[in-house]
Parts: C-alpha cells; structure tokens; sequence
C-alpha cells in the first residue's frame, strides 16, 4: 500500500510541477506516508505480544529498521522516520490519538475486503464440506474483527450484532497460536527452521498473489492508473491560491 502511495505521489508531483508542489505540499503528506512504517511493522508485532507472543527486544529493533529504511526508500522525510523502536511506538501512540473517524469510504473498502477474502477462498475447493468449512472461517474472521477491533468495529464490518457461537473461538484460536510459536521458539534449530520458512516463501501470500492476479485479468483488462481521480480539487486550491 505504501508502495502504491510512494508511486502515486511522484507521479502526482510530474503532473502538477514542483511549483504547485511548493506552495500547497506533496499530494500525499510525509505524515501519512510514515504512519506505515508503524501501522505495518511495529504495530503487528504489539498486537502479537498483546496475545502472548514472546520476542526478544532486538527482533522489535530490527523490525523497525526494515520498516523504517522502507520508509527512507520511498522518500519520506528523515525527521519523519523512526530511529528506534520506541520512537516508532510514540508516533503509533500519537497517530492512534488524532485518528479521524472512518470516511465516507470505509463501507467500499469493506465491500473491497469482502471480495478479496471471497476471491481467496474461492482459489481452493474442499470436496464434500466446501461450504461448510468457508462458512466456518467467515465466521471465525468476524470474530476475530470483534475481538481485535471491539464491537463498534466488529459490527461495521460484519454487518452482525454479535460473533457466532464459532466466531467466538477466534480469541483462544490467536492466544493458542502464540503459544505455539512461543514453545517453537525454545526448542533447538529454531533458526533453522524460520531459514526454511523463509526459504519456501509464504504460502499464504502466494495463493493470494495467485488469485489477485486472476482476479485483476477478469476484470477490465486491469486498466492502468489515470492519477486524475485529484485533479479537480487541485484545479480549486491553484485558483484560490
């Protein structure tokens, strides 16, 4: 996502100028740009602790130095990007603290998810129990949202009151899993092992990867980015200017 942002936003900068650029700010702000490096990196790994994953302070160090030299990479501002894991922790505690409400787009981007898990799921067929097991793991996702995000969040997104007797499972299905790589984590070759895990790739990325790209072919020829979605309110600031 970043990366889309970092695109956009040069390519936003060749068509309008640099002098446009100069008296209204880049197209898209160095704030939100670095507000990645916490929402993808450190963020995830404080949700994982949340749940009882065990790390060792140097894996939250390293953590933020991938994200952060992602960040450098992609042009955002040095005073933006986080030197230290506790920096990053600071500037997702203060992002989360000045966090608007959901847009008027948040009901798309649900409809958008819906249909990337559905076309997801759609990629393996289970004989017999297909629909059985899909709507088990539809069920166990809403819960998860309930558990993660509390109800007000559970609710926007699943269009349900509450999670179903199975979506209830999804919490011990978390804390269980943490556990599990915490007890991975002590038993000896565990770099070994998370070599060849890293070897293999992530099967879960790969089948989505897949998919998406299956996806992307049977829509509208997978048009290309137009950068003019902007371009009218951008029109409306140079004339006020």
């Amino acid at each position: 996502m970043r990366l889309m942002h970092a695109q956009a936003r040069v390519m936003l900068r060749k068509k309008w100028g640099e002098e446009w650029v100069a008296q209204h700010g880049v197209p898209i702000s160095n704030a939100e740009m670095s507000g990645g490096i916490q929402s993808f990196g450190v963020a995830n790994l404080m949700y994982d602790i949340n749940y009882g994953r065990h790390y060792d302070y140097r894996d939250l160090e390293d953590l933020n130095i991938f994200w952060s030299y992602i960040g450098h990479i992609m042009g955002i501002r040095e005073a933006m990007i986080p030197r230290t894991f506790g920096e990053a922790v600071e500037l997702l505690d203060y992002g989360y603290a000045v966090m608007e409400p959901p847009s008027e787009f948040s009901e798309a981007l649900n409809d958008v998810s819906e249909m990337m898990l559905n076309t997801l799921m759609n990629k393996v067929q289970i004989p017999l129990i297909d629909p059985q097991v899909k709507s088990a793991i539809h069920q166990t996702l809403h819960g998860l949202y309930f558990f993660i995000g509390g109800t007000f969040l559970g609710r926007r997104i699943t269009g349900t009151p509450e999670p179903t007797r199975i979506g209830r499972i999804a919490p011990k299905l978390i804390t269980a899993q943490a556990k599990l790589a915490n007890l991975d984590r002590r038993i000896p070759g565990y770099w070994k092992r998370a070599d060849k895990r890293r070897a293999n790739g992530d099967t879960y990325w790969a089948v989505m990867h897949d998919a998406f790209t299956k996806l992307a072919a049977e829509q509208d020829g997978g048009r290309g980015p137009t950068f003019a979605h902007h371009d009218k309110p951008v029109e409306a600031l140079g004339k006020a200017g």
